[in-house]
């Protein structure tokens, strides 16, 4: 490692619902970090158990206590968390019966500041809670994983899970702003239809003039006429993105990369 002391700033974020007696020791993996530019968010989609009471427990100032005030889907949930990360942040998910190794977080920070990179993916350590009737019960399970440059062709070419690619639940710590502009992101596929012969589909319903490039052209022209709000009270407007299109060899979506606006 280098000694660079840049401390980047993380959200820990926990959705969750009920089982209270499982988030105590969520909890606690989280507040021993020993990292002062992190914030803790429990995400409580509006549970009828102790879950506020256990939170409060903990007198640790980066601990947030956030409530849906209804019941939400999980995805829902997830969404309405993640709208209350402060930006300019590294966001790291888990779950309520999850947690993170001691100094974690500082050293997912020493692997950021080394490599600058804005998305990090690490192996899982899997524990097996003692209440379970197995062999691997109170057992920790760690291994050390080789990953290449070449992880991306390997998953494409279904020779390695996609697990392997960061996600945001349990084993990545993502950088704000690119999930902004993944959410700012849209991909409308088979808009290639529009292009092709009449007979190359015959048994789907659509053809020429109407399918989904057809669609998309539509819809941008309404939001252009009519205008339209997003989720976040926001004018929304898209544009066709020819970026991402044109880095492709071969795609079924001419034309159907979209991106908004702001």
């Amino acid at each position: 490692m280098n000694n660079n002391t840049e401390n980047h700033h993380f959200s820990v974020v926990i959705p969750k619902r009920e089982r209270c007696d499982i988030l105590e020791h969520a909890l606690h993996t989280c507040v021993i970090q020993d990292y002062e530019n992190l914030e803790i968010i429990v995400s409580d989609n509006f549970s009828q158990d102790r879950t506020r009471e256990v939170v409060e427990s903990y007198k640790d100032p980066r601990i947030r206590y956030i409530n849906t005030g209804k019941r939400l889907s999980m995805t829902d949930n997830f969404e309405f968390a993640l709208s209350n990360v402060r930006p300019e942040r590294y966001v790291i998910y888990i779950g309520d019966d999850d947690g993170l190794l001691p100094n974690a977080i500082r050293d997912i920070n020493a692997v950021i500041v080394e490599t600058e990179t804005q998305v990090l993916w690490w192996e899982l350590a899997h524990y097996w809670w003692p209440t379970l009737e197995s062999n691997c019960a109170n057992r920790l399970y760690m291994r050390i994983p080789m990953i290449s440059a070449t992880t991306n062709q390997n998953v494409l070419s279904f020779k390695a899970p996609y697990q392997f690619l960061p996600v945001m639940y349990m084993y990545s710590a993502i950088e704000y702003e690119v999930i902004r502009r993944i959410k700012d992101s849209c991909v409308v596929f088979d808009t290639i239809i529009e292009d092709m012969p009449d007979d190359m589909f015959p048994d789907r319903p659509w053809g020429k003039g109407n399918n989904p490039k057809t669609a998309a052209r539509e819809y941008l022209r309404r939001l252009k006429k009519e205008g339209r709000s997003a989720a976040d009270g926001a004018p929304l407007h898209f544009e066709i993105d020819k970026m991402i299109e044109n880095k492709l060899l071969i795609t079924v979506a001419p034309d159907g990369y979209l991106k908004r606006m702001r």
